[in-house]
């Protein structure tokens, strides 16, 4: 319960800071301000982690965990889209007040995610004796016994943290986007701690850093959802609760979800790939420093906008269309601001990354102009997928993303290797196919309002 009540203790505070507007609006702004205090907080937490890792463990098997979460993190679409499911059909049934199909839906989302963690990992349990770990990992032959127990463990608790981690999307559907970043925030605070104390310890070890690593986020969700359920007894996931109707529906929309994820990390991991294919390995350096300092403009607006996705939600199926339309046109205000700020940054990156980088990395001006584009080029869309993501309408936007996904690699091997353009051909390219979402979701914003302005005047 302490968790819950410095969470509403941090919304309260916000709410003193002359926040004004309907309460819809107030939880936005006091969910955004909540969340970007806590990517800071996060920031300067993973930044920690190195140095505290690296004392407790050797720099060589730093290296491997580090090859480890990210041969995992693949892992992470193995719920099926449930949980993206889960909270985009929670949305509306939260918003309906339909607590009946709010409670069927979150019981059906836990006992099916449980049924297939059991499901793989008995899988794993049994084919483990198969696995070379070291192999896959490239590790040294003495640690194949180390590596076997280890990722027993970390398997398991990875698969357990699906399960327990669904309370960041019933947190989202109940519009506390704030306090699902802050569970993110606290698992990491914890392992960060435990393995601080474990690295004064002269018995620190790889596998207690996994441990720790591992067990710490299922220790944050579960005392969290504990925390929920005690305040939402009503919707307290049961057996006799569980609809196999309530799981497709789910499960159709999390396939979509789960698409449009896949396509995401296809995009973003081919893109070093290409690079060092088009150029040189060389080569990727200057991209991802350049794109890494425009991200944060994209990260910032990001977490100002995300808490509007549960907002629309609640909006659409209230039939408050009004407060839809003039939240996007302020949006579209700052979205104003923020390009602004970006194209008066192009000139100031250069020079920073000079010195940033002690003249290590020199980074070409039609680099830093083209990701400047492309970044300004995302911003414009960014509300109008919060607005459709909101209201289910993800179909149409996955399609359009699975489209440009499958252009996006010979396109750029057309366009940067044949016509000789290196990485500016390939820039060329994410710009290019970045723009169908420029037309493309605003037409589909429009078009969903005014069939819903239809339908409530039908009403009327």
């Amino acid at each position: 319960m302490k968790f819950n009540n410095l969470y509403n203790s941090g919304l309260n505070l916000i709410a003193h800071l002359k926040l004004s507007g309907p309460v819809r609006s107030l939880t936005v702004k006091k969910n955004a301000y909540i969340s970007f205090i806590l990517m800071i907080l996060s920031n300067i937490v993973q930044l920690l982690f190195v140095p505290v890792v690296i004392d407790c463990i050797n720099p060589l098997r730093y290296g491997i965990w580090l090859t480890i979460t990210s041969f995992l993190s693949w892992f992470n679409l193995m719920d099926l889209g449930i949980g993206g499911g889960l909270r985009t059909r929670l949305n509306k049934a939260l918003a309906e007040n339909d607590i009946s199909r709010a409670k069927t839906l979150i019981s059906s989302a836990y006992f099916s995610l449980f049924t297939i963690i059991l499901f793989v990992f008995t899988i794993y349990y049994f084919i483990r004796p198969l696995i070379n770990w070291e192999r896959v990992f490239n590790a040294p032959a003495e640690m194949k016994q180390e590596l076997d127990v280890i990722m027993l463990y970390v398997v398991l608790f990875f698969l357990l943290r699906f399960l327990f981690q669904l309370i960041n999307p019933i947190n989202v559907a109940h519009s506390r986007t704030a306090m699902a970043t802050f569970n993110n925030f606290l698992g990491s605070m914890l392992a960060l701690s435990l393995i601080y104390l474990l690295s004064k310890k002269a018995n620190g070890s790889f596998f207690n850093v996994a441990l720790i690593y591992s067990i710490s986020p299922i220790i944050v969700f579960s005392i969290v959802t504990m925390v929920f359920f005690a305040y939402h007894r009503h919707l307290l996931p049961s057996i006799s609760a569980f609809s196999y109707s309530a799981l497709k529906s789910m499960l159709n929309l999390g396939f979509l979800i789960l698409a449009d994820q896949v396509s995401v990390i296809i995009f973003i991991s081919s893109t070093n790939l290409l690079i060092s294919h088009l150029t040189s390995p060389e080569q990727v350096t200057p991209y991802n420093v350049t794109m890494r300092l425009f991200t944060l403009f994209f990260t910032i607006y990001e977490i100002a906008t995300k808490p509007l996705i549960p907002a629309f939600a609640d909006a659409y199926f209230k039939g408050d269309i009004h407060w839809i339309k003039k939240v996007i046109r302020k949006v579209n205000y700052v979205t104003i601001a923020v390009v602004i700020s970006i194209i008066l940054s192009i000139f100031v990156v250069k020079p920073f990354i000079h010195i940033w980088l002690k003249g290590k990395v020199e980074v070409p001006w039609s680099i830093i102009s083209l990701i400047a584009i492309f970044t300004i080029v995302k911003l414009l869309w960014n509300v109008y997928s919060k607005y459709l993501n909101g209201v289910g309408l993800i179909k149409e936007t996955t399609i359009l993303t699975i489209c440009t996904t499958i252009l996006y690699i010979p396109l750029v091997l057309l366009i940067g290797k044949f016509m000789h353009l290196g990485i500016v051909g390939l820039l060329i390219v994410q710009i290019v196919l970045s723009m169908g979402n420029v037309f493309y979701l605003p037409w589909l914003y429009s078009k969903s309002i005014k069939r819903r302005e239809m339908d409530l005047a039908s009403i009327l």
